[in-house]
């Protein structure tokens, strides 16, 4: 691509939608062909497997075919899985396991690429299996009229590799949540919306929520809730519920975000968000079945409705009824706010 300034939905430099490298020669990352100087990358990094006992666990994909964490791999080539990507890896990997007053402190950038590359490397696995599994037919989980979505994640995942600048603001989102850790056997768990590009992840007292695309809305909207809860651990049906809420605040964007690109060779990138699409009026209607459905996958003891009959409005655990943040202890109990 030339040098320049250019005003565009989705970037094109480094893209592998557009050069249709998306099969097992073509490294994930830079696109380069790995036949010869190739190797696999972890979609979830090997650390963590050890560390969560993630090994022989299952991920549930689109077509509804399960896939071992472990052999969840994606093509890489060397240079960029010795190099950029062990970098980060490593930061990463150091800060999670001090725990959330380490990964707090981490550049939202370095989180982002940390996740975006999950949440990436899910979706280039997933383009290679069928939609179904016991079809003849080998039509891809995902039609190639969607891919054009996610270009402008693989563009911003090149920032792994070169430097990237964001003038005016990160056109992302990371929320990073402290967690209590009553129950040793639900230390991690991971959640992705690929429709509304976001994900969940939880790693001992560590909660992160990150939105790839939805123009910061999330860090003007939920943010200042993690400021006043200021460091405090949630309960992990808080954390959830949070979730539940960015993922039908992000679902309310309409229409694309469009950035202005400028491209300095191999010098670096500057990216600045010239608009982001409006946002449609919250419906608790419509975030009922949201909440309910995120709250029964990890505590499928709740109450078949979560309104509340006293006040018919819909429950919540973050707030109590005078709006103020609710804290709760280990045990599950309600503390009063400090």
């Amino acid at each position: 691509m030339l040098d320049g300034v250019i005003m565009v939905n989705i970037t094109t430099f480094d893209n592998p939608f557009d050069k249709f490298t998306l099969d097992e020669h073509a490294c994930f990352l830079c696109g380069d062909d790995v036949r010869h100087k190739g190797t696999k990358e972890h979609v979830f990094p090997r650390w963590l497997l050890k560390d969560y006992n993630l090994r022989h666990e299952q991920l549930t994909l689109l077509n509804g075919s399960l896939i071992r964490y472990n052999q969840l791999t994606i093509p890489c080539c060397s240079e960029c899985n010795n190099n950029s990507l062990g970098s980060l890896e490593k930061k990463i990997k150091e800060s999670v396991l001090k725990g959330y007053d380490s990964v707090v402190d981490l550049p939202k950038l370095e989180i982002f690429q940390w996740l975006g590359k999950i949440f990436y490397g899910i979706l280039r696995k997933e383009l290679s299996l069928p939609t179904n599994q016991k079809s003849a037919s080998r039509e891809s989980i995902i039609h190639s009229d969607t891919l054009s979505r996610f270009s402008c994640l693989h563009a911003f995942l090149q920032s792994i590799n070169r430097p990237f600048e964001f003038p005016l603001e990160e056109p992302f989102s990371v929320l990073v949540a402290k967690l209590h850790t009553p129950d040793s056997n639900d230390l991690f768990y991971f959640r992705d919306n690929l429709q509304h590009m976001t994900c969940s992840i939880r790693m001992g007292d560590v909660g992160i929520i990150i939105a790839l695309d939805d123009g910061g809305l999330l860090r003007e909207t939920y943010q200042k809730y993690l400021d006043e809860v200021n460091g405090r651990p949630l309960a992990p049906i808080q954390f959830n519920e949070l979730y539940a809420k960015c993922l039908y605040q992000v679902s309310l964007i309409r229409s694309s975000t469009k950035f202005a690109i400028h491209t300095n060779g191999d010098e670096g990138v500057t990216v600045n968000m010239i608009g982001r699409g409006y946002v449609d009026e919250w419906c608790a209607d419509d975030f009922a079945p949201v909440l309910e459905r995120i709250l029964k996958e990890s505590h499928p003891g709740l109450a078949t409705s979560l309104l509340d009959p006293e006040t018919n409005l819909l429950m919540t655990w973050m707030n109590n009824k005078k709006g103020e943040i609710t804290l709760i202890d280990e045990e599950g109990e309600l503390i009063n706010k400090t």
